[in-house]
Formats: C-alpha cells, structure tokens, sequence
C-alpha cells in the first residue's frame, strides 16, 4: 500500500488499538497533501494512540478537495507488543485498512513494516532445505598467448634552463637594468564608443576621428593599482567631443572634453584601485 486518497468530506482515516497499552501509546506520523485542482498543498499530523478509543490519523478534506495520503507511520513505543487496526471511516461505513501487531521498537508505514534495527519484516515460511551441489565441470585448456610487441624507444629529454638567482620567474624579485618593455598598443581608425580591454593592452591611439565619442569604454578586470593607460587622440580635421564615461576621473588634471582641430591630444591615465577608476594625470595638445 502506497498512497490513500480521501475523496470526500465524510472521509477520514482512524487508528485504534485492540486492547489497553502496558506503559506508552505508539506514536503517529502522517503526510497528506490537498488538490483542489489548482491549488497543491502539502501537511502533516503528529499524535499518539489512545488506548482503545479511536484517534484520527489523518482527517477528512475540506469541499472540493481531494486529501492524498502519502505516508502514514505508527511506531510502537510501548514495552510490551501492540495491535491495532489502521481504518477508513466514510459514509459508507468504517473499512479496515490493515490490522497488525508491531514487536517493541518496531514500526509499520505504507511501505512496509520495519524492526527496531530499520530492517524490513517478511512473512513467509521456514526456508526449505539446501539442495545438493553440483559437481565442478573440467578446466578447459588455456589459450594461446601471442607474443609480446616491440617497446618503442624513450624520446630524448631536453635540458632544464637556467635558473640562477637573476633568472626572472612568475614570482620572484629580480631588479631588471638595461631592458625595454614594449607597450600594447590598441590602434582605431575612428570609433565613437572604443572599447578598451586594460588586461591586454596600455596605450590607445585614434588616427583620424570623425564623430563624436559619446563613450570610453573600459572592459578590464584585473586592473592594478598604479596601472597606468595612455590615450593618443587625433580627429580628422574637425574638433569632436569625447565623453569619458564612468570608468574615468579627474585627478589633479581635467578630463578633456574636445579635440583641437588637426592636433594630437595625449592624455595619462593611472589606475586608483580605491576609487576603481582610472584617474587623469595628464593632458597635452601636439602638432
């Protein structure tokens, strides 16, 4: 028995014990849930029997309500074996559901009846007798081994660099002299919305602008702080507007707002990890 449906609002379903308890009554689990055909609700009830007068495990549902009975759990906590009947009670009459006798500790649910170690109760007759054995039939011959393949010889290894207390790793200290870094250029013809990755690159020229720059915009997400970003703007003979966008501020230098006519603008940028903008620093016009 898996599940229990009460139908109708005279429908209940009722546990009674067969006769009066030694110590404690057995304790009581049920989940149900209502369909009222839109509405799904779940619940639960939690009681303990009460002698041999009828408790209501689970009760009837309200109008236009069908109470489906998921599980319903008795666990006998008496100190002496009980029986009880499990029962539904309509309009028609009470019907029994099931009648049983639980061992002390043991448990009976929808599922099944369980001891008091979880195992599952069987009812069944005593296990026939073993019969004979049969004899070993006879080993068959082994099979025929092939024989081994050829091991192919070992690639050779090359020698491991050196790594001297000057040798540059990903993570130690070492002052570097005499040596050029060459910067990541980002290069745009003309663009009004240019679109900066700050983790691939750190200088930004625009060759020929002919639009307004409604929006700088940086896209980064392992910026530094003190990383430093250069932008080199040139229009295309006429002064165009540049709108910075969030990701800028001023920083002791204002953020221009326009082009000269035909002249370079440089502006310098360095990254405030306080703020998480990049700030102006510099700006400068060139032929």
């Amino acid at each position: 028995m898996k599940t229990l449906i009460l139908d109708a609002v005279t429908k209940s379903i009722s546990l009674v014990l067969a006769g009066a308890k030694a110590t404690n009554d057995c304790d009581i689990v049920a989940a149900w849930a209502d369909d009222t055909g839109t509405v799904f609700t779940e619940g639960s009830t939690d009681l303990v029997s009460n002698g041999t007068s009828g408790v209501t495990v689970v009760a009837a549902p309200a109008a236009s309500t069908r109470r489906v009975v998921k599980a319903i759990s008795i666990y006998n906590a008496d100190t002496a074996p009980v029986t009880f009947s499990i029962s539904l009670i309509s309009a028609g009459g009470t019907r029994v559901v099931a009648g049983v006798t639980l061992a002390v500790g043991d448990s009976w649910t929808t599922d099944g009846t369980y001891d008091n170690e979880g195992n599952m109760k069987c009812i069944g007759g005593d296990a026939g007798p073993t019969g004979p054995t049969g004899y070993t039939g006879p080993d068959g011959p082994t099979g025929y081994t092939g024989p081994t393949g050829y091991t192919g010889y070992t690639g050779y290894t090359g020698y491991t660099g050196y790594t001297g207390p000057e040798s540059v790793t990903l993570t130690n200290t070492v002052t570097l002299t005499n040596k050029t870094i060459t910067n990541r250029v980002l290069t745009f013809t003309t663009d009004a919305t240019p679109e900066v990755d700050s983790d691939d690159y750190d200088v930004v020229t625009i060759t020929a602008q002919d639009a307004a720059i409604t929006d700088v915009d940086m896209v980064g997400t392992a910026e530094t702080n003190f990383q430093k970003l250069i932008f080199r703007i040139k229009d295309d003979g006429t002064a165009r507007a540049i709108a910075w966008g969030s990701d800028f501020e001023a920083k002791g230098v204002a953020l221009p707002t326009t082009t000269v006519i035909s002249k370079v603008l440089t502006v310098g940028f360095i990254y405030d990890t306080v703020t998480a903008k990049w700030g102006c620093v510099a700006s400068a016009q060139t032929e």
